[in-house]
Protein backbone atom coordinates (compact mmCIF):
# COMPACT_ATOMS: atom_id res chain seq x y z
CA UNK A 1 0.00 0.00 0.00
CA UNK A 2 2.17 2.94 1.21
CA UNK A 3 5.45 3.06 2.51
CA UNK A 4 6.94 6.85 3.50
CA UNK A 5 10.37 6.13 2.43
CA UNK A 6 8.87 4.77 -1.54
CA UNK A 7 7.06 8.34 -1.68
CA UNK A 8 10.71 9.56 -0.75
CA UNK A 9 12.46 7.56 -3.16
CA UNK A 10 10.19 8.63 -6.00
CA UNK A 11 10.83 12.33 -5.45
CA UNK A 12 14.54 11.79 -5.09
CA UNK A 13 13.96 9.84 -8.55
CA UNK A 14 12.34 12.89 -9.99
CA UNK A 15 15.56 15.45 -8.56
CA UNK A 16 18.01 13.11 -10.01
CA UNK A 17 16.43 13.20 -13.47
CA UNK A 18 15.73 16.73 -13.51
CA UNK A 19 19.60 16.81 -12.73
CA UNK A 20 20.02 15.09 -16.18
CA UNK A 21 17.90 16.46 -17.81
CA UNK A 22 19.69 19.81 -17.29
CA UNK A 23 22.92 18.18 -18.35
CA UNK A 24 21.71 16.66 -21.44
CA UNK A 25 19.57 20.10 -22.92
CA UNK A 26 23.23 22.33 -21.87
CA UNK A 27 25.23 19.45 -23.93
CA UNK A 28 22.41 19.86 -26.56
CA UNK A 29 22.93 23.65 -26.51
CA UNK A 30 26.49 23.88 -26.50
CA UNK A 31 26.22 21.26 -29.63
CA UNK A 32 23.36 23.02 -31.67
CA UNK A 33 25.60 25.99 -31.52
CA UNK A 34 28.35 24.56 -33.21
CA UNK A 35 25.86 22.69 -35.53
CA UNK A 36 22.94 24.73 -36.17
CA UNK A 37 21.52 22.22 -38.77
CA UNK A 38 19.98 19.98 -35.82
CA UNK A 39 17.88 22.98 -35.18
CA UNK A 40 16.32 23.14 -38.07
CA UNK A 41 16.24 19.36 -38.45
CA UNK A 42 14.06 19.30 -35.14
CA UNK A 43 11.90 23.10 -36.11
CA UNK A 44 13.42 24.73 -33.25
CA UNK A 45 15.72 27.49 -32.27
CA UNK A 46 18.41 28.67 -29.90
CA UNK A 47 16.20 30.12 -27.58
CA UNK A 48 13.64 27.25 -27.39
CA UNK A 49 16.35 25.26 -25.82
CA UNK A 50 17.67 28.16 -23.76
CA UNK A 51 14.04 28.30 -22.65
CA UNK A 52 13.90 24.66 -22.06
CA UNK A 53 17.22 25.11 -19.81
CA UNK A 54 15.84 27.93 -18.20
CA UNK A 55 12.72 25.90 -17.14
CA UNK A 56 13.25 22.81 -16.29
CA UNK A 57 13.84 23.65 -12.11
CA UNK A 58 10.02 24.36 -12.01
CA UNK A 59 9.06 21.63 -14.45
CA UNK A 60 10.32 19.07 -12.08
CA UNK A 61 9.43 21.08 -9.55
CA UNK A 62 5.81 20.14 -10.21
CA UNK A 63 6.71 16.81 -11.17
CA UNK A 64 8.03 16.77 -7.53
CA UNK A 65 4.59 18.05 -5.89
CA UNK A 66 2.46 15.91 -8.60
CA UNK A 67 4.14 12.77 -6.97
CA UNK A 68 3.58 13.98 -3.12
CA UNK A 69 0.12 14.87 -4.12
CA UNK A 70 -0.89 11.35 -5.59
CA UNK A 71 0.61 9.51 -2.51
CA UNK A 72 -1.30 11.94 -0.18
CA UNK A 73 -4.88 11.27 -2.30
CA UNK A 74 -3.79 7.35 -1.69
CA UNK A 75 -3.96 7.51 1.91
CA UNK A 76 -6.91 9.88 1.50
CA UNK A 77 -8.87 7.59 0.39
CA UNK A 78 -7.42 4.48 1.84
CA UNK A 79 -6.54 5.32 5.26
CA UNK A 80 -8.92 8.02 6.42
CA UNK A 81 -11.90 6.47 4.21
CA UNK A 82 -12.82 9.82 2.52
CA UNK A 83 -14.55 9.65 -1.18
CA UNK A 84 -14.46 12.90 -1.82
CA UNK A 85 -11.12 14.14 -3.57
CA UNK A 86 -9.88 17.19 -1.35
CA UNK A 87 -8.26 20.59 -2.55
CA UNK A 88 -4.43 20.50 -2.41
CA UNK A 89 -4.35 22.61 0.29
CA UNK A 90 -7.36 21.37 2.36
CA UNK A 91 -5.92 17.71 1.60
CA UNK A 92 -2.95 18.99 3.56
CA UNK A 93 -4.39 20.64 6.51
CA UNK A 94 -6.58 17.23 6.84
CA UNK A 95 -3.50 15.10 7.15
CA UNK A 96 -1.76 17.29 9.38
CA UNK A 97 -4.77 17.45 11.82
CA UNK A 98 -5.52 13.58 11.85
CA UNK A 99 -1.71 12.71 12.05
CA UNK A 100 -1.46 15.47 14.78
CA UNK A 101 2.18 16.83 12.87
CA UNK A 102 4.01 19.64 14.32
CA UNK A 103 2.98 23.05 12.84
CA UNK A 104 5.95 23.10 10.86
CA UNK A 105 5.95 20.69 9.38
CA UNK A 106 2.64 21.29 7.82
CA UNK A 107 3.73 24.56 6.88
CA UNK A 108 6.60 24.15 5.37
CA UNK A 109 4.66 21.39 3.08
CA UNK A 110 2.17 23.86 2.51
CA UNK A 111 4.80 26.45 1.70
CA UNK A 112 6.08 24.31 -1.28
CA UNK A 113 2.28 23.96 -2.43
CA UNK A 114 2.14 27.79 -2.57
CA UNK A 115 5.20 27.67 -5.04
CA UNK A 116 3.98 25.19 -6.76
CA UNK A 117 0.28 27.15 -7.30
CA UNK A 118 2.63 30.15 -8.24
CA UNK A 119 4.27 28.48 -11.39
CA UNK A 120 0.75 27.33 -12.34
CA UNK A 121 -1.34 30.32 -11.91
CA UNK A 122 1.08 32.64 -10.90
CA UNK A 123 1.63 34.49 -7.95
CA UNK A 124 4.03 35.91 -5.49
CA UNK A 125 4.97 32.78 -3.04
CA UNK A 126 8.53 33.01 -2.03
CA UNK A 127 10.45 30.47 -4.29
CA UNK A 128 11.29 27.15 -2.85
CA UNK A 129 14.45 24.61 -4.43
CA UNK A 130 13.87 21.80 -5.69
CA UNK A 131 15.90 20.14 -3.24
CA UNK A 132 14.02 21.78 -0.35
CA UNK A 133 11.04 20.73 -1.46
CA UNK A 134 12.13 17.29 -1.63
CA UNK A 135 13.08 17.53 1.84
CA UNK A 136 9.88 19.38 3.23
CA UNK A 137 7.77 16.72 0.87
CA UNK A 138 9.76 13.71 3.14
CA UNK A 139 9.70 15.09 6.45
CA UNK A 140 5.74 15.72 5.73
CA UNK A 141 5.18 11.96 4.20
CA UNK A 142 7.26 10.87 7.35
CA UNK A 143 4.56 11.22 9.38
CA UNK A 144 1.69 9.51 7.66
CA UNK A 145 0.41 6.30 8.22
CA UNK A 146 2.04 3.46 6.66
CA UNK A 147 0.98 -0.33 5.83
Amino acid sequence: MFRSHEICSALSQAQDERVVATLAVDDFYKWSQSDPRVLRQNGVSLSDVRNCLTHLETTYFVRLFAIFEQALRVIWKAKYGKKKDARTKDLLAGCYTRQRMQHDVWQNADEVRDYRNTILHGGAAPPVSLGEAKRRLCIFMSWMPGE
